[in-house]
């Protein structure tokens, strides 16, 4: 096959990985005894936009998922490579965080009743607890929330998933390890801030979610509706961490939703 550019040719390459495991675990579906089909996605999302960074195109899409529906009327287990779709004839990759984008536009596609995504965490945590042993795990929170945190940096989501389900469809995460269902996103705010942080080239940053008023020594580089963005030193970042996380979190001011008392250094 002749591919159009190079990118072409490194997403052909890089989904190569997905299609054959799809391949493997629907054989092992059949093993168990589930009848199970594994499904190319270049078949089923259709996408726009560049190789190595496209987007599902959800109304050319949906002119093709009647393959699965008709597999699942039937009591097949479609098994569906994810991370990538057909743009023009080849596959093209989502980016990072194509694998649940994926999903949750498969899951809006189908109406489905709920996008579960399974990884190594439970779910969403109020920071990230290998850093902060006293993060607690949010049982819910909504699409907004969840996107922006996302944005901010939050790695247990890319925003990406969200966009499809938003107001259609929740997604519920989870620790596979023991099947462990942590976090509920959906249309209700959870109030519980979300400490983020992030390393770039040029500087480290702690976003905080839920909130966009509170006293701190390190810098504001951005305030949004309900966020804001710090640039702290890269030496002090897990200590700035752990410090924001106290006060937002652990404060019973802010944990009752009493943000009164807290504002943001200028």
């Amino acid at each position: 096959m002749k591919f159009p550019t190079r990118e072409a040719y490194r997403d052909a390459v890089v989904s190569f990985g997905e299609r054959v495991f799809s391949v493997l675990f629907a054989e092992g579906l059949r093993l168990i005894g589930v009848e199970a089909r594994a499904i190319d996605s270049k078949n089923v999302l259709v996408a726009r936009g560049s190789f190595g960074s496209a987007e599902v195109n959800l109304e050319a899409s949906a002119r093709r998922v009647s393959i699965l529906k008709k597999l699942l009327s039937k009591g097949i287990v479609p098994v569906i490579a994810g991370f990538y779709g057909d743009l023009n004839g080849f596959r093209a990759t989502f980016g990072r965080g194509g694998s649940d984008y994926s999903a949750t536009a498969l899951a809006a596609l189908l109406d489905a009743r709920a996008a579960v995504i399974m990884s190594d965490v439970e779910g969403i945590y109020t920071a990230d607890p290998r850093i902060v042993p006293s993060a607690r795990l949010i049982p819910y929170l909504s699409y907004e929330e969840a996107r922006t945190a996302a944005k901010l940096g939050m790695k247990a989501l890319h925003w990406k998933a969200i966009d499809p389900v938003v107001d259609r469809v929740p997604v519920i995460l989870g620790k596979t390890e023991d099947w462990r269902l942590g976090t509920l996103v959906l249309g209700e705010p959870s109030g519980m801030p979300i400490v983020i942080h992030r390393i770039t080239k040029e500087r480290a940053e702690v976003a905080v979610v839920g909130i966009n008023d509170f006293y701190s020594q390190y810098e504001v580089i951005e305030r949004g509706e309900n966020f804001v963005r710090l640039e702290v030193p890269k030496e002090e970042l897990v200590q700035a961490v752990r410090e924001i996380h106290r006060e937002v979190v652990e404060d019973e001011n802010v944990r009752f939703g009493n943000h009164s008392k807290l504002w943001a250094g200028v």
